[in-house]
């Protein structure tokens, strides 16, 4: 050991950084690091962002009977809508659940990539995880709901057990903002989990025409959640400008997704927020 250390000074001194190795055989733990729950969140951004894009891109143009349709008819049992019923648009549903997942894996991804503690994103996506292991376990989709499981368990290893350092919050104007903007959006995004949703749907009754039936509440819920979550990431990483410029682009999908639905109102707010975290972004590197 002794001669390792030494050869390790030595090449230091001539100018090469040489790691120096334990030669410990049996560690009493193994410990994650920050960059493997940089590559997991990194993963899981990835996956929300491709199921998310399967979803949106067909239906936005115009084609007829994705996913959720061909779902509808072959598992109808376990579902509360019967399928194929005339009510049902799952063209709207498909766009507007497939937005939605995409603006959680870019505000995530949007999070990590400003600079954002992993640890502290793993710690935090784990509890939407729980509403789409509710969702999957409502429409009796086991697999998939162990799947979940499983990410939350990789969440939790990744983020809770390192015991992420806890930073002190800078309360600038784009700290603000996105605060406000993560409890704007996990407010609404408990409601649909715990099913409170009469005030929510008079406020804006298109949404009732796709997000009709309580699984469709959980995933739309946990999507909330997702970004919540991902907000307050940002918040407490101290990353909010540079959050603004990244996440921007999920807030005009989510805008073209209302547009295309018919609401109109939805897709301006979207795409006020849109221009808010450009300005919040692009403030500080103006006033330098």
């Amino acid at each position: 050991m002794t001669n390792t250390k030494v050869l390790a000074q030595i090449l230091q001194h001539r100018g090469t950084v040489v790691p120096t190795v334990s030669i410990m055989l049996f560690q009493p733990s193994v410990v994650p690091t920050d960059g493997d729950a940089a590559c997991f969140v990194a993963f899981h951004c990835c996956i929300t962002v491709s199921v998310g894009l399967m979803l949106f891109v067909p239906s936005a143009l115009g084609k007829k009977g994705g996913w959720y349709k061909s779902h509808y008819l072959k598992n109808d049992v376990p579902y509360e809508q019967v399928a194929g019923s005339s009510e049902d648009n799952s063209s709207a549903l498909e766009i507007e659940m497939g937005a939605h997942i995409i603006w959680w894996g870019i505000c995530t991804g949007a999070t990590l990539v400003a600079g954002g503690s992993a640890e502290i994103l793993c710690a935090l996506q784990s509890v939407p995880m729980l509403g789409l292991i509710a969702y999957f376990l409502r429409v009796n989709e086991r697999m998939w709901a162990l799947a979940s499981f499983a990410f939350v368990l990789a969440f939790l290893y990744l983020g809770v057990f390192p015991s992420p350092m806890s930073l002190a919050i800078e309360w600038r104007a784009a700290s603000i903002f996105t605060s406000l903007l993560s409890a704007l959006t996990l407010m609404p995004g408990v409601c649909f989990l715990f099913g409170k949703t009469e005030e929510l749907y008079k406020a804006n009754p298109l949404m009732q025409l796709w997000c009709s039936t309580r699984e469709r509440e959980l995933l739309v819920g946990a999507t909330l959640a997702g970004v919540g979550a991902a907000e307050a990431g940002a918040v407490i990483s101290n990353v909010c400008s540079d959050f603004g410029l990244l996440a921007a682009p999920g807030f005009m999908v989510k805008g073209i997704a209302h547009w295309i639905t018919g609401d109109k109102m939805d897709a301006t707010s979207n795409w006020v927020v849109m221009l808010l975290c450009l300005i919040f972004g692009f403030f500080p590197r103006v006033m330098q």
